[in-house]
């Protein structure tokens, strides 16, 4: 098996309201700048709160005789 990661180095905020949608803010370079963003503009005060997380963090395994996993081959083994 291949470990793979897979990171843009971008974060977003997401901001959460009571009883209302999400808002989402970014693109951040890093997780400090969004977090001091987020300070910055009150995202914590009174019932509302924020998280941040780092856009497209995926991190798998392959398995290099799984050509048609890998989306070399079709499911009838042909290219």
């Amino acid at each position: 098996m291949n470990e793979n990661s897979e990171e843009t180095g971008k974060w977003i905020i997401l901001n959460f309201f009571p009883y209302s949608p999400v808002e989402v803010y970014g693109l951040f370079d890093t997780e400090e700048e969004a977090r001091a963003y987020a300070e910055k503009q009150g995202m914590a005060k009174g019932d509302n709160s924020y998280s941040v997380h780092m856009v497209l963090n995926a991190h798998y395994h392959e398995d290099p005789s799984d050509y048609v996993g890998m989306g070399w081959v079709g499911k009838d083994g042909r290219p």
